[in-house]
């Protein structure tokens, strides 16, 4: 069973880099910073995507291993092929990493806490 400890940490850090995505993106920085934000964002989320999978033997997780394993495989050929907008599927992915969280964050509120949790 998950710990609500380890979910509110993922939920924490995925909302600080979520914002700071925004922020960048809004701000009118350099689409370099944004990038770097998202990488950022991709990376926290991937290496959460692989604990979970791993460690806690979550089999919703491994959808989005494959997903993000597939969006990085074809990144270089994405920007040779249309530029920056191969950046577009992946902030979708991140998005969608990042709702499955919360979602998973608010059922794990609402189980009875488990003894680990004490």
């Amino acid at each position: 069973m998950i710990s609500r400890k380890r979910m509110k940490m993922d939920l924490i850090g995925q909302s600080m880099l979520a914002t700071g995505l925004a922020i960048t993106g809004l701000s009118g920085l350099s689409l370099v910073w944004f990038i770097g934000v998202l990488s950022l964002l991709g990376l926290w989320q991937g290496a959460s995507a692989v604990h979970l999978a791993l460690a806690y033997e979550y089999r919703e997780r491994h959808i989005f291993l494959w997903l993000f394993l597939g969006f990085i495989l074809t990144l270089p050929l994405g920007i040779w092929l249309i530029g920056v907008w191969a950046i577009f599927p992946i902030s979708l992915g991140v998005i969608a990493y990042f709702i499955v969280t919360v979602r998973d964050t608010l059922e794990e509120m609402q189980r009875p806490r488990s003894f680990w949790d004490l």
